[in-house]
């Protein structure tokens, strides 16, 4: 008799545990939390950026070259729609 039950709770679960992963409700979409920290939106279609190699190793670079490094720049054509869709937008 106790094996019995056992069966009937183990095939309990195992209905259970469709019945979860086969509901009909849309997933959750999650932003890439690494791409919202590095791009930003303007004007409703285009990002900005900032330069890469301003991080570390600065002694060996001129002024002139950390000042360039320092601007924002506006992402390529190419790159944003990836970009966009990381973020969801």
């Amino acid at each position: 008799m106790k094996n019995n039950n056992i069966f009937i709770l183990h095939n309990f679960n195992l209905r259970y545990k469709n019945d979860i992963n086969n509901r009909k409700t849309m997933p959750k979409l999650k932003v890439r939390k690494a791409a919202k920290k590095r791009y930003k939106l303007i004007a409703g279609k285009r990002f900005i950026r900032r330069k890469a190699f301003k991080g570390h190793l600065l002694e060996k670079k001129s002024p002139k070259q950390k000042k360039n490094l320092a601007k924002l720049v506006v992402v390529s054509k190419a790159d944003t729609k990836a970009i966009r869709k990381m973020l969801i937008c």
